[in-house]
């Protein structure tokens, strides 16, 4: 959904613009990986603020790593690193929120499973078809959903509406991937 405004809008040009160097684009491949860490660590303690706050320097650092890349020649083990601590990345934050001692913990295993089918999915259609799939609910969307809930249950609890909304469009969006791809083969 994010990726259709981000078209029409260029907000991540925008946003990294200014941080575009030749640098390793793995080194903040890295260091998205370690913020997600206490992303969820602050998801379960309850610091839902600052767990947003981290959130949104783990999702910049994801963007800001892709961005690098494509200007400066990606390849392909980065492009499998990135993938790999996206992955990761996502298994710690929901891990967090799996935990949090408010959260039925179900609920954010079978969340964590979903999430991962779906981006299992996105590199499934570029093993087979040489086109990455990012159509439906994906990461960025997660993520800003999120942030959302995030700073929202810092002064009314909602983080389980937001879990099961994650895992219905999630889910919805494993089921679309899934028949996208078996109709491309």
């Amino acid at each position: 959904m994010l990726d259709n405004i981000d078209r029409k809008f260029r907000l991540k040009e925008r946003i990294t613009k200014p941080f575009l160097r030749n640098i390793n684009p793995n080194y903040v491949s890295i260091l998205g990986l370690l913020l997600s860490i206490p992303t969820g660590y602050l998801i379960f303690m309850e610091f839902y603020l600052f767990a947003s706050i981290f959130l949104i320097l783990h999702s910049y650092c994801d963007i800001l790593d892709g961005a690098i890349a494509k200007k400066y020649k990606k390849t392909k083990k980065g492009d499998f690193l990135d993938h790999t601590f996206d992955r990761l990345s996502d298994t710690f934050i929901f891990l967090g929120l799996t935990f949090n001692p408010k959260i039925n913990s179900v609920l954010g295993f079978l969340t964590i499973i979903i999430i991962l089918l779906v981006s299992y999915l996105g590199t499934q259609s570029q093993a087979l078809t040489k086109k990455r799939l990012y159509s439906g609910f994906g990461r960025a969307d997660r993520f800003l959903l999120l942030f959302i809930f995030l700073i929202v249950s810092e002064f009314w609890f909602v983080l389980n509406y937001g879990v099961l909304l994650i895992l219905i469009l999630s889910l919805i969006s494993f089921v679309y991937r899934f028949f996208i791809i078996l109709k491309s083969l």
